[in-house]
């Protein structure tokens, strides 16, 4: 391939690594890393044409790529999110990259929640890692606007709070205190070092920023957490619902308390994401159009698993950008609230597992609410009353929901 000597540079050494993979195309040996590197040099809104054209050949190609079939298929979908801007398919998934999050194989609860509690700790370490690497000039990458140590120190805070709650890799996480950001950094970088398999090059792969700014590290991590939490809350109802059709109340009743749980664990994320600078946030949300919360498809089964939507719920634009979400509701999917129901109704009166069903409920409702609570009190203080990315209303949006309820009775809900 001939290379104009413009393109030299990190652009123009990414083509060459390409060039020289697609000679002998092993998935597992495919550059990633200078994908990588070069999409956090420039922002995926701004990738050289060229540079997006090599890709996009590989991708043509694919029926040539040897190796195993889990590499290959872990190769398709890094490319997916890669050049989704490309492709007209950028969205709030691609933009968090969570495809690329998630290991490969189901596995059953115990597994499961060890793997979620793991995951989120290690996004926020990396992310802190992040934060102490650029404060003490180690870090060269998203160089724009940043923070105040006064600011790194209060994230280090916060995220701390919430990732060694969630570690469940380590017996003995990173200690709260500390002498300073030297200090600090070194023992992040021993734990990010002591990662279980796999989970270093999930973290490399999975900050594809938009641009250059320094706090969007920061947010794509904090987005990602959330979003392994509300998979968690999902998978957690799923197993509730079926232990209440099981008529094991005890069990479904220890599940609907770790759903509360994992809900307040999760509520300090929003006082990290509020150390973001307003103005960073500004900057870099102007490219991120076409991708918004809204469309979490975790968090709409988890809302859609608890009790069956409103109506008007099921017909807002929330539920419209999760289409396979909404036609699990219409078609009278089973819920917490309605498994709930029929126990109780098939069962001899028992006063006390009703009020113990009717509580435990209570309680994630309360939770929930102080979520959505916080979520708009942040938005608003990040972006006031200006419409939101992804074409929604913003905090006009965030305000009209917060009154609604999860775990709705069948009675409530005619179409």
């Amino acid at each position: 391939m001939y290379f104009h000597e413009g393109e030299f540079g990190l652009p123009g050494l990414l083509l060459m690594e390409l060039e020289s993979w697609r000679m002998s195309p092993l998935a597992r040996e495919f550059p990633y890393s200078g994908v990588v590197r070069y999409i956090r040099s420039v922002g995926k809104h701004f990738l050289a044409e060229p540079v997006v054209e090599a890709l996009v050949q590989v991708r043509a190609a694919q029926s040539e790529c040897t190796g195993d079939e889990e590499s290959r298929n872990h190769l398709r979908r890094f490319l997916s999110v890669v050049l989704d801007k490309r492709d007209g398919t950028y969205d709030y998934a691609t933009y968090t990259a969570l495809g690329l999050l998630r290991p490969p194989a189901a596995a059953p609860l115990p597994d499961f929640e060890a793997e979620i509690g793991t995951r989120i700790a290690f996004l926020i370490y990396d992310a802190l890692a992040f934060e102490c690497g650029a404060a003490l000039g180690y870090r060269s990458q998203l160089p724009c606007m940043r923070p105040s140590r006064d600011a790194v120190e209060k994230r280090l805070r916060h995220g701390l709070r919430v990732a060694t709650e969630m570690d469940a890799f380590h017996s003995k996480p990173i200690t709260p205190r500390v002498s300073g950001l030297q200090e600090r950094f070194d023992q992040l970088i021993d734990v990010l070092e002591g990662a279980p398999p796999g989970m270093a090059t999930r973290l490399d792969q999975t900050i594809l920023p938009v641009y250059i700014i320094h706090d969007e590290y920061l947010f794509i991590r904090v987005l990602q957490s959330f979003e392994s939490i509300f998979e968690h809350l999902a998978r957690l109802a799923s197993e509730a619902i079926v232990r209440l059709e099981a008529r094991e109340t005890e069990e479904a009743l220890l599940l609907l308390s770790s759903i509360a749980r994992v809900l307040s664990l999760g509520l300090p994320l929003f006082s990290l994401l509020a150390t973001m600078q307003r103005e960073s946030f500004e900057f870099f949300r102007k490219f991120t159009e076409g991708a918004s919360a809204i469309q979490s498809v975790n968090y709409k089964t988890f809302e859609a698993l608890c009790g069956t939507p409103a109506p008007a719920r099921v017909e807002s634009a929330a539920f419209q950008s999760v289409p396979e979400v909404r036609g699990r509701v219409l078609g009278s999917m089973t819920t917490v609230r309605g498994a709930a129901d029929a126990l109780i109704a098939s069962t001899p009166h028992d006063p006390e597992a009703e009020a113990r069903l009717t509580r435990a409920m209570a309680h994630i409702e309360a939770v929930h609410q102080r979520w959505k609570r916080t979520h708009y009190r942040l938005a608003v203080r990040m972006i006031g009353s200006v419409s939101g990315t992804g074409y929604t209303a913003g905090t006009p949006y965030l305000r009209s929901v917060i009154d609604n309820r999860l775990f709705r009775r069948a009675e409530e809900t005619t179409y």
